[in-house]
């Protein structure tokens, strides 16, 4: 009896699980700011139907406005030191509303800054994710490592 073995090569040992690990740990964070902001809005905000719209756009905005231009930049970039960048001003983004707030200074257009540059910054680290991936695990890994992507955006969500 002979026995087929898978022919594709792992992705261990190409930093790969690094990635994903952290990126895992991002797409959590993004799902809980997808789901805290609009109720920071409601409940300490008092936000009515109108700003609530203006928030979800705000988001939205970005991708708008950016969205053509953001990938021609990234590619003349290190695309690792641009994912890098983007996440820790993400989390620095997203720590000004704790401290907002416990300043009693938190306003609704904040919020609404707040959810445009983060928008902006994720369209900055999606695009730079896109092109790096495949420099990182190479052709013949390529599917694997983007199916165990989707699955963690999958699951996040």
């Amino acid at each position: 009896m002979q026995v087929v073995q898978d022919e594709t090569p792992t992705l261990a040992g190409t930093g790969f699980f690094r990635l994903w690990v952290g990126e895992s740990v991002s797409q959590i964070g993004g799902q809980v700011t997808l789901f805290a902001l609009p109720l920071v809005a409601v409940l300490v905000l008092d936000a009515d139907a109108w700003e609530m719209g203006l928030l979800g756009a705000a988001g939205s905005l970005a991708v708008l406005l950016f969205g053509l231009s953001i990938g021609v930049w990234v590619d003349r970039r290190d695309r690792r030191s641009v994912m890098q960048l983007a996440n820790v001003l993400r989390c620095a983004v997203l720590l000004t509303i704790p401290v907002l707030y416990a300043m009693d200074a938190l306003r609704l257009w904040m919020l609404l800054a707040v959810s445009f540059v983060v928008g902006g910054l994720s369209l900055l680290f999606d695009s730079a994710l896109a092109g790096y991936v495949p420099g990182l695990v190479g052709r013949t890994r390529l599917v694997r490592a983007n199916s165990w992507l989707q699955s963690t955006v999958s699951v996040s969500d």
